[in-house]
């Protein structure tokens, strides 16, 4: 089996989805070693009886799946909803996974925002899908999203 660094969010974007208050239940948890100082991941299990303070859910792309909406509010019509659309790209013949807002009025998002907004490209899918919900955070763009602070 492949460690479980393959399967779950890097340490900075878990540190992020942290900071912006996302409910930390994950199957895994990146803690930091108290001899060597170096991150690992450690199965729930391993850490149920240590401080949650310094641990950060190492959350797997199911995971992400989960707290990730359907929809959300569209940034420059209130009332419209934009989908939020996963797939696989190859670039430079290297698999990709996208995740992007798409609506109506997408060209009016790229045009206030510029084209990048709302769209990642990444080598692993959780990160990708991280990187989504902290977007969606930072913009307001949901408020369905399970936060615990």
């Amino acid at each position: 089996m492949k460690s479980p660094k393959n399967y779950v969010c890097n340490l900075k974007l878990a540190k992020e989805l942290k900071k912006l208050g996302i409910k930390q239940k994950s199957l895994f948890y990146w803690f930091k070693t108290a001899d060597t100082k170096e991150w690992k991941i450690a199965y729930l299990e391993d850490c149920l009886h240590w401080d949650k303070s310094d641990l950060f859910s190492a959350f797997t792309c199911a995971e992400l799946g989960e707290i990730l909406p359907d929809q959300v509010i569209s940034l420059t019509d209130k009332e419209g909803y934009w989908n939020i659309n996963q797939g696989i790209i190859y670039m430079n013949q290297k698999r990709q996974y996208f995740i992007e807002l798409e609506g109506d009025d997408s060209e009016k998002i790229h045009k206030r925002y510029g084209k990048k907004a709302g769209s990642f490209i990444e080598s692993r899918e959780v990160n990708a899908r991280a990187k989504m919900i902290i977007y969606l955070i930072e913009n307001q763009l949901t408020d369905e999203l399970v936060k615990v602070k």
